[in-house]
């Protein structure tokens, strides 16, 4: 095959493609927006507002920087001619491929701390926290795409790398393009689907002689379906463009010996690279997502630690997840292969002994230089460890008050249904916390215990103040969860903020009390410490229920 039937074919290529991108890409963004943007006007959802961003973010790129392509295959662009297009350019097109990116990855986050049981991760599940994240990625988006100023010029006579950066550029795209966007996607959908997947095999709500499963809304379920959906398109579309720039910058010092046909063979490649594969997810999203699921009713972000479940949803498509997601793995792990098999076959015998002889002369010279950065990396997984096994620890964590009620299997029980019931008891009870080393209470307050509903209702006063409490109780599971609030303007004004004390106890065989945690979250306060809660035998209300 010749030189110019490669590039004629190259030619015929960029004229097929690219119009079908522009046409899909327009229609399934501005669709997206549409959807979206209609549904937020409905109920606002954090996930939704990212994948607007990341909708609009993309919509721009396939109508300059595509449609800047579609010109240069039949005209010289601008960006040739004037320094400051070229660098401009370049610059543009980063700065909406980061943003893309980093609303893809907040999206991602987002899902997982939808599904959490930490309420401090919950939390960020939350829309005025989401616009707060895309304010901040437009402002680092713009930050760090500020080297590609540098990196690009047309002195060469077309705009191009200037050789001079051709290790940084290189670094940045496999940093930034091939490395943490593809990681952080892979990493919050593991979590993600272990999340769901505990929330399955946890959370069971008694419900007289039925038991039915609780679930996240199911318009968030598909959220999280389609976002997966979205990873994929991403590293199967974007993960080729640094390996390509890592090819292009290993082959420099050859480049003198290339033949023309190697030339063109290369410059094909590329094209298919970039533009034509790498703004393929800028096109695709509403497809890859499974945009028709979108417009399924007004989002909402939900909590599962509320009792407002939709029951419609079944989760017997967890294991699917599970494959889509390790089948995503073993595509990008054969994406990566084949790539490394085509450069084998380009590579020559040359290139090899001359990076041979480098790889010998850095070990020598640099050593120093080598043990810091493994040391370096070993560091960086260290802490990424201690940030897992944080985030996946029960014991930092406040479960759900249904989650720790319902959430376990009960407990082998010798004790027939008359004396369980006489362990939640309709009377006085008194209590003590701990906090800041050192026991407060007892402190004695009502309780009424409602055994058709399973639920529980009191009055009280302590050194903070006068209080009311809700809460449920299991008789399978002998937990109780109660919600402590204080009447603001009673007691103790320093202490008393009018706040709310979640209560979460399991009874004590042993002591003959109820023992547990209490937790606090407030914006001047955030806290958890041990409480106990027993009985007063002294008084004892009859109840007639």
């Amino acid at each position: 095959m010749s030189v110019a039937t490669i590039n004629n074919i190259r030619l015929q290529l960029g004229h097929c493609v690219i119009p079908i991108l522009l046409a899909l890409g327009n229609f399934g963004n501005l669709f997206t927006t549409w959807i979206l943007i209609r549904t937020l006007k409905q109920r606002t959802n954090s996930c939704a507002l990212y994948l607007l961003c990341a909708s609009l973010a993309n919509w721009f790129v396939i109508n300059t920087v595509l449609i800047s392509s579609l010109y240069g295959l039949d005209y010289v662009e601008p960006i040739h001619i004037s320094n400051i297009l070229c660098k401009l350019r370049w610059y543009g097109a980063h700065v909406l491929f980061i943003a893309s990116r980093n609303f893809l990855i907040a999206a991602c986050v987002d899902r997982w701390a939808l599904c959490s049981q930490n309420i401090k991760i919950r939390s960020f599940s939350q829309s005025k926290i989401a616009l707060r994240v895309v304010f901040f990625i437009i402002i680092g988006s713009i930050l760090m795409a500020i080297p590609l100023l540098f990196f690009f010029n047309n002195s060469s006579g077309r705009c191009a790398i200037n050789p001079s950066y051709n290790l940084a550029y290189t670094s940045y795209s496999l940093t930034f393009i091939a490395i943490l966007p593809p990681s952080l996607m892979i990493l919050f959908s593991f979590l993600a689907r272990h999340n769901l997947t505990m929330i399955r095999s946890r959370v069971k709500l008694i419900d007289g002689d039925k038991t039915r499963d609780i679930h996240i809304h199911k318009r968030d379920h598909d959220l999280i379906k389609m976002l997966f959906g979205e990873v994929v398109m991403f590293c199967l579309t974007t993960c080729p463009f640094p390996c390509i720039t890592l090819y292009n910058f290993l082959t420099v010092p050859i480049t003198s010996n290339k033949t023309p046909i190697r030339v063109a063979i290369e410059s094909f490649i590329n094209f298919i690279i970039q533009p034509l594969l790498n703004y393929t997810y800028c096109c695709t999203q509403f497809y890859g997502g499974g945009g028709d699921d979108y417009d399924s009713g007004d989002y909402d972000s939900g909590d599962y630690g509320n009792s407002d479940y939709d029951s419609d949803v079944d989760y017997s498509d967890i294991e699917g997840l599970d494959v889509f997601i390790y089948g995503l793995l073993v595509v990008i792990h054969g994406l990566l292969v084949a790539i490394y098999d085509l450069l084998v076959v380009i590579f020559d015998n040359e290139i090899i002994v001359f990076y041979g002889n480098q790889f010998v002369i850095i070990l020598s010279e640099n050593y120093t230089v080598i043990i810091s950065l493994i040391c370096t990396i070993s560091l960086a997984i260290y802490i990424i460890v201690l940030i897992r096994n944080w985030v996946l620890s029960d014991d930092t964590s406040q479960p759900s008050d249904v989650t720790f009620v319902y959430g376990v299997r009960s407990t082998s029980n010798k004790i027939n249904v008359e004396n369980l019931n006489s362990l939640f008891i309709t009377g006085q009870w008194t209590s003590r916390y701990f906090q800041y080393k050192q026991w407060h209470g007892p402190h004695l307050f009502s309780l009424s215990f409602n055994r058709r509903q399973l639920k529980v209702t009191g009055l009280g006063k302590d050194n903070i103040g006068e209080f009311s409490i809700d809460g449920i109780y299991s008789l399978n599971t002998r937990r109780i969860a109660l919600t402590k609030k204080y009447q603001k303007g009673t007691g103790d004004s320093s202490q008393n903020l009018g706040h709310t004390v979640n209560i979460q106890l399991e009874w004590n065989l042993k002591e003959r009390l109820f023992d547990g945690k209490w937790y606090v979250t407030t914006e001047k306060y955030q806290g958890q410490g041990k409480f106990e809660l027993q009985f007063d035998q002294s008084t004892i209300v009859v109840d007639k229920r």
